[in-house]
């Protein structure tokens, strides 16, 4: 395969807003991809992940979801396609609804069935990915999860399936790790110059830019979109103070919006996005649960701050 990296830049993972009756919302879910496609400088987005609330779609509304993106999504713009599946089955039926439905890639969601450990026989994780690429026959984007979870893939297993699944085209590295992230890094520079590597550290993006990523795919750029291209920006201009002024914001941010528990991190980013009028609701699917009057209104004093952020061209400053 050629050296050129096909999916590259700033990504946002977007949100699903739901209506009062916990229903997807058409409006707000075309005006908020509409808003995360216009942002100059984003190369794509993607859908149907943990910030998309995934775990709480069905099939249908998954399809939905990606119907509305294909829409807006420009064709010069990657739309990412998440596949969270309970088995492998499921995974393809995915993966080839995907790919009818217009997606550019696929991004694939560990199993729940990993959670007891994958790391000693990752021939599962081989066979997981190779059906889904052969369902779809769509570019496949590998998920790093943290280092420290029983679904992690260790830097060799995302090698190894570079290997076997040629499809692969990216790796989104959650890893919250900086030496296995920077492990990965060199390996898929000497052995698969081809993949690009995608930070999703989202408290840690400076550093992760600064040792060479290829751009951000982070449910956090479904807020502050414009911060993350300004960063890829001033990262690849060499402008270190610009880096570290965006950087000091964002780690404000990151603080604020993955606090404990980290579970509530994108009901806060909806509920910051209907404050910024974005989105009309933000309505949570249960379990999840609408966010405390305290806590809403301490989200509330990051407001202007968020406003300012969103009016960012891509080589902007905050200062």
């Amino acid at each position: 395969m050629a050296d050129q990296k096909t999916i590259t830049g700033v990504i946002p993972a977007a949100l699903t807003p739901f209506d009062t009756d916990a229903r997807i919302s058409k409006g707000d879910l075309t005006a908020h991809l509409t808003y995360l496609a216009s942002v100059p400088g984003v190369a794509g987005v993607t859908v149907n992940g943990h910030a998309g609330e995934v775990a709480s779609l069905s099939h249908a509304e998954q399809q939905f979801v990606l119907t509305a993106a294909r829409e807006v999504v420009s064709e010069h713009q990657t739309l990412v396609a998440g596949i969270y599946a309970h088995s492998t089955s499921q995974a393809r039926g995915l993966a080839a609804m995907a790919a009818d439905e217009g997606a550019d890639a696929v991004l694939v969601f560990p199993p729940e069935v990993w959670e007891f450990g994958i790391a000693d026989d990752p021939r599962q994780a081989f066979r997981y990915y190779e059906a889904i690429a052969e369902a779809s026959k769509l570019p496949v984007v590998a998920f790093v999860y943290p280092s420290s979870s029983p679904v992690h893939l260790s830097t060799d297993t995302i090698i190894s399936l570079c290997h076997e699944v040629p499809q692969i085209v990216a790796v989104k590295e959650w890893s919250n790790n900086i030496f296995v992230y920077e492990g990965t890094l060199r390996r898929l520079r000497e052995e698969h110059p081809h993949v690009s590597l995608l930070s999703s550290h989202s408290r840690s993006l400076l550093p992760t830019l600064v040792l060479g990523a290829d751009g951000i795919l982070s449910g956090h750029g479904s807020l502050v979109p414009e911060l993350h291209v300004a960063l890829v920006d001033a990262v690849a201009t060499c402008d270190l103070d610009r880096a570290r002024g965006l950087a000091l914001t964002l780690h404000g941010l990151t603080k604020e919006f993955y606090a404990s528990p980290i579970a509530d991190g994108f009901t806060r980013m909806k509920a910051v996005s209907k404050m910024l009028g974005r989105i009309e609701s933000d309505i949570v699917r249960e379990p999840l649960l609408p966010l405390g009057r305290e806590e809403l209104d301490r989200l509330a004093t990051w407001v202007p701050t968020l406003e300012d952020i969103g009016k960012l061209p891509p080589g902007g400053d905050l200062r």
